[in-house]
This record gives structure tokens, C-alpha cells and sequence, in this order.
């Protein structure tokens, strides 16, 4: 019923009177009537079910205000507005289309009060998804800033406008939901939305209950399957309140996503999304992944939300996650790598993988850390070093201790010239002044970091991304 009215709304069926039938008086008509057969009768206003069986003409299945069953989906009923006077609320019934893909009924009847909901402010939804067949997939509660990509397109678009106490009922299209890679096992590729959701507020608010008993980050938004924790492993003690510790944590492949690490490229900075409750997906780089279980190696802030949730989880439970990548790899002969402190949990994997590529003669990582105690992998750094002898070297530079060997100090354009281009002979006048088109980079770490970073790649004759070992989609 929910795709009949998506393609033409009900109320045009039952608005239009029968071609043949004149008008007004109906007995006259009725020759015209005996020869057309009867329209069936109007389905009841709700029917219990346990589960969805089928669809059934003008019914929508659901769980409501009765219980699991099939509901009467209710045709929209024309509303007069008094002359010269807006409507007191918007018009109930009517599908309205807000862009292409998207389509919504409102729901609420009574007149609302205060601003609507805009780009870039704080909400809270309470929503409940199905597919067209009628099955639930996910339901729940969140927050989230809207029109930021934190969740799907369907929702930034369809939220948008609603005041608080707001009810909606959400057509998404594919092609702003999960398009045809769908979410499996719950979402299947090429599917259409349908959401009722209600803005619970605006502008504020942090995250609460699960809607009744539905994930608060599920596959409805984000897609997410089930990993269970099978070992953690700590890596760097705490020191409070200048070192915080970082973990190792092994996880299950979800079954739904059998693929070595999930189908995560390492190699071309793919991220697994951890969904956090009441909060939105953070990304983490997969450390390490091998026959169905991968790593995720993270350092547990002060009061952080995305490592104090994954530092709370037991061995044995699980968390959703779900892969994302849209980079590509852009190989080159020199390759330099930089890790802003933790920042090596993906940089010293990505170097492994470049070191396996035949294009890379020379892969060298700068780690940029605060002390020698808040560094780990030092083993897996001198086996790769042993492994490809004059192809691999790490160098560390520490801003606030001195250590034999390493460099002190920040990461500026001197720093880069004497540990990349000095070594590659990539300087002005140097041997292979004439392969700098060859020098690719990457940085590991916060966006002010990364964004810094490129800013001194620029000082220095590489700019970015036409040097960037791993680019996105038209870069």
C-alpha cells in the first residue's frame, strides 16, 4: 500500500468519480454499474498479526497503538483552510515530495510552535524504519547534526523543517539510503525507506533510551553488523596525566561480511565505522586483519566518547560496525608517511603494504610523538626494516623529551627537507632532483594536523593532493 501511494497518491483514486458513471443520479447509471464489477470493500481499521504474512490492499503492517497487525493505511482527506488564513497545520494524508528520492506524509493534525529544524543544528528523532513489505528493520532514538553526513542523505533531507513534537512519514529512495549495496542481512540492495520518525528536540540534547528495545545505532541509519570482542591487549600503560593507554582490540568478523578484514582496503586508508551509542559512527584504521578477526588499535581519552565506549566492551560482547573507503591509491617511487601520535596505528600498517608493492623504493615514516613512552610497535617496525633492508627506515622526532637517536622538536619544512628529500636526494641539485613527480605523501592524525601538514608540503615544493599517495574521488 505504502508503494501504491508512492506512486500516485490515494487521494487522487478515491477524488476521481468512475469514467462511465454519470452524475448526480446514480440509479440511471446502473446498467453502466452492472457491467463493472464492484469495488471491494474498505479493509478494516486493524487486524492483529504475529507475523507479516503478504500484502493486503489498503493496509500497511506495522506495530501501533493495538499491537503487530495490519493497519488500515488511511486515505488523505481534503482540508479547507478559512479564506484569507493559512492552514493551522500541515495538511495530513498528502505524500509531499522535498526533492528527488524523498517523500514525506506528515502526521501531526495540531498547529506547532517555534523555529524548524536547519543544517547544522542538534537533533534528537525518535524514528521506527521498515521496508516496503512491511518488515521492521530498526528503531530507536538519536541525535545528530543535521545536514553534516552523519547519517544517511534520506534523513538530513527529510528532517529538515520539522519543529519539536513533529511527526513524519519518510519515503527514501535508494539511492539516498544504502543504494544497491544495501545493508545486509537486514536491508537489501536497492531497497526504499520508509521511516516514521518524530523530532524530539532541537538545538541540544544528548542521547538517551533505544525507542523500545531497538539498537540506538543500527542498520536503519548506518548499516551496522554485529563484531564480537574476542581479545584486547594493552600496548601503552597510563601515566596520568601526561600518558593515556592504548589497546589492542581483536574482534569476530560479523558474519554478514566474511571477507578478509570486512573487505577493508588497508592499503588504500579504508576506516572501520564503530557505531557509538547515542553518538554518531566514528572511524578507526584497521590495524591489522587476518582470517575472520581484525584489529583495531586506539588510544582511551579523558572523557572521550568513541574510546571510552570501545574501551567499556568485554571480551565476548559485541559492537556494529561497518567498513568505509572512497580513496584511492596513488603509488609513486618515494614514499614518505608522517604519524601525528597515534596517528601510527594506521601509518605503520599502510607502510607494510607499500613496502609489498613493487613501485615503492624507498618508504620512510616520521613519528611525531610527545615522549619514547607513549610509543609501542617498535618490534614490528625493526622486523619491516630487516625485511626490506635501505627500503625502510622509521624516524622519531619527540616534542618533549630527549632521546638518543631522535629528533626533538615539531614537524616543519626543515624537518621534511632533511629526513625525506635529504635521503632521496629528491633537494634541488640532488641526484634525483628530477623524480619529485615520484614523492607521494600521506599524514596520519587530527584534521588541524593533517591540514597543517599539506600547508608545510607546499613550503617545501609538494603540493597537495597532486603529491598525495592516497586521493578521493576526482582529486
Amino acid at each position: 500500500a505504502a508503494a501504491a501511494a508512492a506512486a500516485k497518491p490515494a487521494a487522487s483514486k478515491r477524488a476521481a468519480p468512475p469514467a462511465a458513471a454519470p452524475a448526480p443520479a446514480a440509479k440511471k447509471a446502473k446498467p453502466m454499474e452492472e457491467a463493472k464489477p464492484e469495488p471491494s470493500a474498505e479493509p478494516a481499521a486493524f487486524a492483529a498479526a504475529k507475523r507479516f504474512s503478504g500484502a493486503r490492499r489498503g493496509c500497511v503492517f506495522k506495530k501501533g497503538p493495538q499491537g503487530l497487525g495490519y493497519y488500515r493505511d488511511e486515505p488523505p482527506r481534503p482540508t479547507t483552510a478559512p479564506r484569507g488564513a493559512a492552514a493551522a497545520a500541515p495538511a495530513a494524508g498528502g505524500w509531499r515530495k522535498l526533492g528527488a528520492g524523498i517523500e514525506c506524509l506528515e502526521l501531526s493534525k495540531a498547529a506547532l510552535s517555534g523555529p524548524g529544524a536547519s543544517k547544522g543544528a542538534k537533533v534528537r528523532v525518535k524514528y521506527a524504519g521498515t521496508l516496503t513489505t512491511g518488515r521492521q528493520f530498526d528503531a530507536g532514538q538519536i541525535s545528530f547534526k543535521l545536514g553534516s553526513g552523519e547519517v544517511i542523505k534520506g534523513w538530513d533531507f527529510g528532517i529538515e523543517g520539522m519543529k519539536v513534537g513533529q511527526r513524519r512519514r519518510l519515503k527514501i529512495a535508494p539511492q539516498l539510503g544504502y543504494g544497491a549495496r544495501g545493508a545486509p542481512p537486514d536491508i537489501p540492495p536497492n531497497a526504499t525507506l520508509l521511516f516514521e520518525v518524530e523530532l524530539l528536540s532541537l538545538g541540544g540534547g544528548k542521547g538517551g533510551g533505544n525507542g523500545g528495545g531497538g539498537r540506538v545505532q543500527g542498520p536503519g541509519l548506518f548499516g551496522g553488523h554485529s563484531a564480537t570482542l574476542l581479545r584486547r591487549e594493552c600496548l601503552v600503560e597510563p601515566a596520568p596525566p601526561e600518558r593515556f593507554p592504548v589497546y589492542t582490540l581483536t574482534f569476530r568478523n560479523p558474519d554478514a561480511l566474511s571477507r578478509l578484514g570486512m573487505g577493508v582496503n588497508i592499503g588504500t586508508g579504508d576506516v572501520v565505522k564503530v557505531c557509538v551509542p547515542n553518538y554518531k559512527p566514528k572511524s578507526y584504521s584497521m590495524s591489522a586483519a587476518r582470517e575472520g578477526e581484525f584489529d583495531i588499535t586506539f588510544k582511551v581519552y579523558p572523557g572521550g566518547r568513541a574510546s571510552g565506549y570501545l574501551d567499556s566492551i568485554a571480551v565476548g560482547q559485541s559492537i556494529d560496525v561497518f567498513p568505509m573507503g572512497k580513496k584511492a591509491r596513488h603509488p609513486g617511487a618515494f614514499v614518505g608517511l608522517v604519524a601525528f601520535g597515534v596517528g601510527i596505528t594506521e601509518a605503520l600498517p599502510l607502510a607494510a603494504i607499500e613496502l609489498s608493492e613493487a613501485e615503492a623504493e624507498s618508504v620512510r615514516l616520521l613519528w611525531c610523538s610527545k615522549s619514547s613512552g607513549d610509543t609501542f610497535w617498535r618490534e614490528w617496525a625493526a622486523r619491516l626494516a630487516a625485511t626490506y633492508p635501505g627500503r625502510f627506515e622509521l624516524v622519531d622526532t619527540f616534542t618533549r623529551e630527549d632521546v638518543p637517536g631522535a629528533r626533538r622538536g615539531r614537524v616543519d619544512a626543515a624537518t621534511l627537507r632533511e629526513v625525506f628529500d635529504g635521503v632521496w636526494g629528491t633537494l634541488p641539485g640532488g641526484e634525483n632532483e628530477a623524480r619529485r613527480g615520484e614523492v607521494r605523501f600521506t599524514s596520519v592524525g587530527t584534521k588541524e594536523m593533517m591540514r597543517a601538514f599539506d600547508v608545510t608540503l607546499g613550503e617545501v615544493g609538494y603540493p597537495m593532493p597532486a603529491h598525495a599517495l592516497l586521493k578521493k574521488p576526482g582529486e
